[in-house]
């Protein structure tokens, strides 16, 4: 039986955190919108949607989180418990303004970034 849930962990400048709850990726696309006319739909609009990781993750004590909020221009890596692999390439860290959630341990993380790939598990195992 394959899984598909569970453990989960990402990663960024070579460090692996752990994550909890879920993460939230995407982006990358445009996001296409209904405009209206007076008789209906007139057609649709595009706005572009940056690419983008976010969640939480727990803090051990073994890492800044000033260090999380200075990221610029790298690779976040998250590794779902099914074995596929979300890549975001330049990325920054949008927690300049703080972290939410601190009274457990626990931090909630957002990054975006130049681009956005999935690797299906079938895929890493060609690696």
């Amino acid at each position: 039986m394959k899984r598909i849930g569970g453990k989960y962990f990402i990663s960024f400048d070579a460090v692996v955190y752990y994550g909890e709850g879920t993460f939230d990726y995407g982006g990358g696309y445009d996001k296409n919108e209904e405009v209206m006319g007076s008789h209906g739909i007139a057609g649709y609009k595009s706005t572009a949607v940056a690419p983008y990781i976010s969640g939480t993750i727990i803090d051990d004590g073994s890492f800044s989180m000033s260090s999380i909020a200075k990221i610029k221009n790298s690779t976040i890596t998250l590794d779902l418990a099914n074995g596929k692999q979300i890549v975001l390439r330049g990325a920054v860290s949008a927690n300049d303004d703080g972290f939410k959630g601190n009274t457990d341990g626990k931090f909630t993380v957002k990054f975006f970034g130049q681009s956005i790939e999935e690797v299906p598990a079938s895929w890493l195992l060609l690696i």
